[in-house]
């Protein structure tokens, strides 16, 4: 018997239920915009899983008919059986972020927010969609992880996100939602060719499609085949980093003895258990030859994105980005209060203690500031006035910390350092301030070696 022509409907139920079929029980979340594709796959999942789906739809407030698509939706999943859930975001682009990239980031982060443990999120994705997310991946100068594409099966949100529809083509979908009267809702956005996505997909596919009509399963088979080499990749990491792969700071030694190019995919792979994209190809090329040719003393570091990479005591530590306020900038504080300093500096406050910040100190107006150079302090327990910059060295402090370190200040008086350092003038040995710092975040503070109990 012959296999499905081109076109022909059954191929789209069949590919639902066999990406469902290792997931016999769990709950399935479907997520529809309303245009065509996602509305084929409603009708086509109704079918198989009535009983276990719930339709989810994100209204991203963009456009007038929203609340009118919303509705539109709600009514087809009434129509086949289907529970549904509206979902509204903020999908307006903060500073940096695109419109496309702020939409998707709003759109699955709804989405997160109503998966059950295992269950299944399931999307309309098809091929043109991988074949135009390859040619994107490709411009941006991806690797075998960017060029990988669209997982047909992959984690989310303490469930699945599974794309079904990764090997159905275009017109299969055309002719399915011919044959069942499938109606929808086209977004005018989706005509316009502002967008990248869009422009590939008027400007360019038609054209590649016209000389090479294999084009689009073509590129979607070298996703396939991507994703095969970034497996290989990520075991031949495994085998290289071992137990570091899963250390919380990535030591050099484990680097070591490495080829170039097999030092940076075991950083890429530590980096991706960490959920973190890896940086610019060119970045990590300088920032690993700084590390592997930088003096020892020296600690390279490298920002992209939002995380920073430094060597520090023979390691590679992932951090938070961090964002320096204006030189000069400092905080008022009446000290009785918690302080909130930002996301790059944490919280400050003062708790009552045995030996620590005499009270009387809350009586003028404090000032809370970075280091800008130049600060002493004498410590409690030390006999002298002594640098900031050199207690803070000879205590291993971490360059990061550094940076980030809040200093109390009466006037120009330096009263704290951190939670480190009180100045010895304005102590107590009953009845105390402690100063607490919290950085929140993957930062710790740590309790750092002080000179005088080394």
């Amino acid at each position: 018997m012959p296999g499905p022509q081109p076109g022909h409907p059954a191929p789209i139920p069949a590919a639902i239920a066999a990406a469902l079929s290792p997931y016999p029980d769990a709950p399935v979340l479907l997520a529809i915009s309303g245009g065509r594709d996602s509305v084929v796959l409603m009708h086509a999942a109704a079918a198989l899983v009535a009983e276990r789906a719930t339709v989810v739809h994100v209204d991203h407030g963009l456009h007038p008919r929203s609340a009118h698509w919303a509705s539109e939706v709600s009514q087809q999943a009434e129509s086949l059986g289907l529970a549904c859930v509206t979902l509204s975001v903020d999908a307006r682009p903060s500073e940096g972020e695109g419109p496309e990239a702020a939409a998707r980031n709003a759109r699955y982060a709804a989405l997160a927010s109503v998966m059950r443990a295992g269950a299944c999120l399931v999307t309309a994705h098809h091929r043109r969609d991988q074949a135009e997310t390859v040619l994107l991946q490709l411009l941006r100068g991806a690797g075998p992880d960017g060029l990988a594409a669209m997982p047909a099966d992959t984690a989310f949100a303490g469930g699945r996100h599974l794309r079904p529809l990764l090997d159905i083509a275009d017109g299969a979908l055309a002719a399915y939602a011919a044959r069942h009267e499938v109606r929808w809702e086209e977004d005018p956005s989706n005509a316009s060719d502002d967008a990248n996505r869009n422009f590939l997909r008027h400007q360019v596919m038609p054209r590649l499609q016209q000389r090479w009509p294999g084009a689009e399963a073509a590129l979607a088979r070298s996703a396939a085949l991507c994703a095969e080499s970034a497996r290989r990749d990520r075991l031949l990491a495994t085998e290289d980093l071992g137990e570091a792969l899963i250390a919380a700071a990535l030591p050099l030694s484990a680097l070591v003895g490495l080829a170039e190019d097999r030092q940076r995919n075991a950083l890429r792979a530590w980096l991706a258990l960490r959920g973190v994209r890896p940086p610019p190809r060119n970045r990590l090329l300088s920032f690993m030859d700084a590390v592997a040719n930088g003096a020892p003393d020296r600690h390279p570091r490298m920002a992209w994105g939002e995380h920073e990479l430094a060597r520090f005591r023979g390691a590679l530590h992932l951090l938070p980005r961090l964002q320096l306020p204006a030189a000069g900038h400092s905080w008022d504080w009446d000290g009785r209060a918690a302080l909130e300093l930002g996301d790059s500096f944490g919280r400050l406050r003062l708790e009552p203690d045995g030996v620590g910040l005499d009270p009387a100190v809350l009586d003028g107006p404090l000032r809370v500031a970075l280091r800008g150079g130049g600060e002493r302090i004498h410590p409690v327990g030390q006999g002298q006035r002594r640098a900031l910059k050199s207690l803070l060295r000879e205590a291993g402090c971490p360059p990061w910390l550094r940076q980030r370190l809040p200093l109390l200040f009466r006037g120009d008086e330096l009263l704290a350092a951190g939670p480190w350092w009180i100045a010895a003038e304005h102590a107590v040995d009953r009845g105390g301030l402690r100063v607490v710092w919290d950085l929140g975040g993957s930062l710790q503070v740590p309790d750092v070696t002080r000179p005088s109990s080394a």
